[in-house]
């Protein structure tokens, strides 16, 4: 992670910086051209307090998709999730979704929790689970924070 990004997600100066990399709170990689790599890790436990981060699973249906779809899909995540050696932090699920974000207080929480640092990464079956819409504001929230999007289905 780089200096500035760093900064800004702590919001703190560089001489507090300075003081955590040598108090061994933050760990540094010195790269070739002598700047430094910040770990994610060390700088997103001060963030959220020691709090381990998570894998979210993200389930949801259309309006017109029966209810078993959703167990179905938990389901596979959940093997999925297994087979990749991941620890679920929570299931969330959306039923009778529209075009609407408003019809996913799920994915809304879940999104909170992105910009508070407590992802590490959401596992979905597809991106046709949400509006075109909605999947590129995932993504743009995701590129703004440490977080993988992972799909069963690419």
């Amino acid at each position: 992670m780089k200096t500035k990004d760093v900064l800004s997600k702590l919001r703190i100066t560089r001489p507090t910086l300075t003081k955590y990399v040598r108090t061994g709170v933050i760990r540094v990689r010195v790269l070739p051209n002598g700047r430094y790599d910040y770990n994610e890790e060390d700088v997103f436990a001060i963030i959220t307090g020691g709090i381990e981060r998570a894998t979210y699973v993200y389930a949801s249906t259309w309006k017109n998709e029966m209810k078993q779809d959703t167990a179905n899909q938990i389901e596979s995540m959940k093997k999925f999730c297994i087979a990749k050696g991941y620890s679920i932090g929570g299931i969330y699920t959306d039923t009778n979704c529209t075009t609407k974000i408003e019809t996913r207080p799920e994915l809304l929480k879940i999104l909170d929790d992105v910009i508070d640092g407590k992802v590490e990464r959401i596992i979905m079956t597809d991106k046709f689970r949400l509006s075109h819409h909605e999947f590129e504001l995932l993504q743009y929230i995701i590129e703004k924070h440490p977080c993988k999007i992972e799909m069963l289905v690419q």
